[in-house]
């Protein structure tokens, strides 16, 4: 699970079997939001926000994946 500091209500947690999703009202509701974060096995185990809050990054069993915010 990653939740931003400079975008509050922004939680982003990994799925199984194989997916990102996002909440922008902490955690009311989500949706998919793993578009963009491409890796030959998408299995989550960690997810970071840059300091910026400009990237989610995401650990996989295929290695680093990273996604720009909007």
């Amino acid at each position: 699970m990653a939740v931003s500091e400079l975008r509050p209500g922004e939680i982003y947690l990994g799925t199984e079997p194989d997916s990102v999703i996002r909440s922008l009202n902490d955690g009311v509701t989500f949706q998919t939001y793993d578009k963009g974060l491409e890796s030959s096995e998408l299995e989550v185990f960690c997810l970071l926000i840059s300091s910026q809050g400009d990237r989610l990054y995401a650990g996989t069993l295929g290695g680093l994946a990273v996604r720009q915010l909007e």
